[in-house]
C-alpha cells in the first residue's frame, strides 16, 4: 500500500473504508470527499497567532510614536490586544474543527447505518413514506 494513503476502520463496531490521501491529493479532489482544513488547522492557528502579534506590535509602535498618554495606553493595551487576537484565533479554529468533525461523523454514521448522508437521506425518507389518502380520510 502506498505510504501516503491509509484507511480508517472501525466505527461503532462496523468497518468503514475512508481513503485518505496527502494534502496535494486533497487539494485537487473535486468531489470534496475529504477536508483539508482539519489537516491544516495548526498552520491556520499559527497564522492567527502571527497576525495577533503583528496587530499588537503595530498598536504599540503607534502608541510609542504618539507619546504622552498614548504611551501608557500602548504599554497596557498591546498585551490586551494580543490576547484578544489569540483568543479569537483559537475560537475560530476550534469552531472550524467542530464543524468539520460533525460533518465527518455524520458521514461515518450514515455509512455504518447504510443510509445516504446529507439531503439524499431526507429525499429517500420522503419517498418511502406512504402518500396521504385523498380527501383527508385516514386509513
Amino acid at each position: 500500500m502506498d505510504p501516503s494513503r491509509r484507511r480508517d476502520t472501525s466505527v461503532l463496531g462496523g468497518r468503514l473504508d475512508v481513503e485518505q490521501t496527502g494534502i496535494v491529493g486533497t487539494l485537487f479532489d473535486f468531489s470534496f470527499s475529504s477536508f483539508i482544513s482539519t489537516r491544516m488547522i495548526k498552520l491556520i492557528y499559527a497564522i492567527g497567532l502571527i497576525w495577533a502579534a503583528i496587530v499588537a506590535i503595530s498598536f504599540l509602535i503607534y502608541a510609542i510614536s504618539s507619546g504622552g498618554f498614548m504611551l501608557v495606553v500602548g504599554l497596557l493595551g498591546a498585551p490586551i490586544v494580543f490576547f484578544i487576537g489569540v483568543f479569537m484565533a483559537r475560537v475560530y479554529t476550534e469552531f472550524m474543527i467542530v464543524i468539520f468533525r460533525i460533518a465527518e461523523d455524520t458521514h461515518r454514521i450514515a455509512d455504518v447505518c447504510g443510509k445516504p448522508a446529507g439531503g439524499a437521506a431526507a429525499a429517500a425518507t420522503a419517498a418511502a413514506a406512504p402518500a396521504p389518502a385523498p380527501g383527508g380520510a385516514h386509513a
